[in-house]
């Protein structure tokens, strides 16, 4: 982890006092216009952040308006790409920002053609912690300075990043939902896999499959192939359907038991359905839940030790915290019939 730099190593570097650093920091009009650009430069090349809490108290010694919660960033795609994601995940994420004593401040890729903009932003803003949300694999997200900043990325993460990572353990999730599908009487179950097998969240979820497969060996009781969808809409799913009649499927999302429904199949008396992102309790589709809840919670609290031991987002060995998802029964999925 990186040392913290103080307000005394810029002044040191600049070959100025403390005093006209702060000064120049604050943008304090006292301080030449050149002097000021100077020393926010050097600033941020030396990774100098106000510590929050020194702020507050500095407030309140000379008599200002004292800030009521510590910044950090929200960094997310888009507004229309993951708007499910955003709407069940960012509201918990203010919940436990507002209970810590931090203020969430979303700032969306799209707004910005480069990631330079976005790290002006957050050295503008004092933001002391940054989440990154779903984002694109691009040159940006490897050019963004992650050591300079308290990071973590959580919830849904299409590529790694070299930060801590809070999200859903997709492996344990594949694992008990088929678990369940398997202990019934279905013997052409279909698999519903996202296209793009890079994606990590992908990767543990087919391990799950083929760690069930490989202990229970039952290879001929599912559909091949699966169906690889490449989108949510993606038309081919109702011809695959039509050709392959499997019994009960098993998704990667919830949507195609909508999907099921609006083509008229009966469920679960033609196809049951199970899937490990349900979203909530409801009693028609069955599966785990996706606990935005906790993994938000525990999103934020992982931050927050981080902006508390002033530790820097990039690390030598990134950890990841997985949150074990918690089977929540539906009528699209009838448990299976015990004998007494």
């Amino acid at each position: 982890m990186k040392q913290t730099v103080t307000l005394a190593d810029v002044a040191r570097r600049a070959g100025l006092s403390k005093a006209t650093v702060s000064y120049a920091l604050r943008n304090h009009p006292k301080i030449s216009e050149a002097t000021r650009k100077k020393v926010r430069a050097l600033a941020k090349k030396m990774g100098y952040r106000v510590h929050p809490l020194l702020q507050i108290l500095a407030s309140h010694r000379w008599k200002q308006p004292a800030l009521q919660s510590i910044p950090v960033a929200l960094l997310i795609e888009s507004r229309a790409v993951w708007s499910l994601w955003q709407e069940t995940h960012i509201p918990f994420l203010q919940q436990r920002c507002t209970q810590l004593g931090y203020s969430l401040n979303v700032i969306y890729l799209e707004d910005h053609s480069a990631i330079g903009q976005v790290e002006k932003i957050l050295f503008a803003r004092n933001m002391q912690g940054l989440i990154i949300g779903p984002v694109p694999h691009s040159p940006w997200m490897e050019a963004l300075d992650y050591g300079s900043i308290a990071a973590i990325s959580f919830g849904y993460t299409p590529h790694p990043l070299p930060i801590e990572t809070v999200q859903y353990d997709f492996f344990f999730a594949a694992k008990s939902v088929l678990n369940r599908i398997l202990n019934g009487s279905y013997q052409r179950i279909g698999i519903l896999q996202h296209k793009k097998a890079s994606l990590d969240d992908v990767v543990f979820f087919s391990a799950g499959i083929r760690d069930i497969v490989r202990e229970r060996r039952s290879i001929k009781r599912f559909v091949t192939p699966f169906f690889i969808q490449s989108s949510i809409q993606d038309p081919a799913f109702e011809v695959w359907l039509k050709n392959e009649r499997p019994d009960a499927v098993f998704s990667f999302y919830p949507h195609f038991y909508e999907r099921l429904i609006q083509q008229s199949y009966q469920v679960p008396q033609e196809i049951a359905f199970a899937c490990i992102h349900k979203i909530s309790a409801d009693h028609h589709m069955a599966g785990t839940l996706n606990h935005c809840d906790k993994i938000a919670f525990a999103a934020v609290d992982q931050l927050d030790s981080q902006i508390r031991l002033h530790e820097k987002g990039s690390q030598k060995k990134s950890l990841s915290l997985l949150i074990r998802p918690e089977w929540s029964p539906g009528l699209s999925l009838p448990e299976p019939v015990t004998s007494l």
